[in-house]
């Protein structure tokens, strides 16, 4: 694994990390990470691509891990949600340029929102992995209820948020103890989210404010109808995962949405997963269906251009 740090189009150092050291790849997977954590807690799904025949890039989005300073993490000015996809862009055609590869993206959590925007910007991305997500529109409404903040106190990170959320999350997982039990049933993996600083952290007001803003965009049916025919789009969601809805409801109305649409989507759900399916106890069955549904897309447009 390489560590560098490259300027983004706004010249903004961003830190990422590239797992290249494969024979004969046959493509290159992006990685978007969730909110409150970091690239380099997938050093173990980008191995495992390796293996797999892709190459693997991830960078440490704004506000998160080594691209900000401890004292900043959590916080970034300005439109974070839309600068992050605009990095998300800007390193997919470096990559394209540096590989001359098919090209797929993997997002998780928050970096599943982002790349749901990331779908409506023209790319020609051949696959897109929406893991731990959810259809948010409706979510928007909380805006009313921050603005205030948004106005008065924007970079304030409140303490109270992530406990706050642990309780709720957790209320469904009857008989186990201690914090987060929400991102994973497996809990050796918890223990090592809990343990890591840089993961949990608290996010400021303009952060929430602004992600929020893009769910009130990002499902407008003018903005669906950017996201090309072409590209294969698999949802992977586990049936206690909170973020997904009640046995996944939310994953499956996304699922609808693009469907209706036209769109190529499909639905990988695990019984009885939580958040992380990368850290959960069905890891391996859900990576040989996210390879798969990978493979199976780059066999396609490789096909279709033949």
């Amino acid at each position: 694994m390489q560590q560098l740090d490259i300027k983004s189009f706004d010249s903004t150092p961003i830190h990422c990390y590239l797992w290249d050291d494969v024979e004969s790849p046959k493509g290159v997977v992006q990685i978007s990470h969730g909110m409150c954590e970091y690239a380099g807690r997938y050093h173990e799904v980008a191995q495992m691509f390796n293996e797999h025949g892709y190459i693997v890039f991830a960078d440490d989005h704004r506000a998160h891990g080594n691209t900000e300073t401890d004292e900043n993490r959590g916080r970034h000015p300005g439109d974070i949600e839309r600068k992050t996809v605009k990095d998300l862009v800007f390193f997919y055609n470096w990559l394209k340029e540096r590989y001359h590869l098919p090209q797929v993206l993997m997002g998780h959590s928050y970096g599943s929102f982002l790349a749901q925007d990331f779908l409506q910007q023209g790319t020609d991305v051949k696959a897109v992995a929406l893991c731990g997500t959810a259809d948010m529109n409706g979510a928007q409404a909380a805006l009313a209820l921050l603005w205030p903040l948004e106005l008065f106190a924007k970079d304030w990170r409140p303490k109270f948020v992530n406990p706050v959320s642990d309780m709720i999350f957790d209320a469904r997982y009857k008989g186990e103890k201690g914090p987060s039990q929400w991102v994973t049933s497996d809990v050796e993996r918890r223990q090592v989210f809990i343990d890591d600083p840089m993961a949990g952290i608290d996010i400021s007001v303009n952060f929430d404010w602004n992600m929020i803003k893009a769910f009130g965009r990002i499902y407008k049916k003018e903005n669906i109808a950017k996201i090309s025919p072409n590209v294969r789009i698999g949802i992977f969601s586990g049936d206690m995962d909170p973020i997904g809805g009640t046995k996944s409801s939310k994953a499956k109305k996304l699922l609808r949405r693009y469907r209706k649409a036209g769109l190529n989507a499909k639905i990988h759900i695990y019984k009885d997963a939580r958040h992380e399916l990368h850290n959960e106890k069905c890891r391996d069955e859900y990576f040989r269906d996210i390879v798969g549904f990978f493979d199976s897309a780059i066999s396609a447009a490789e096909s279709a251009v033949v």
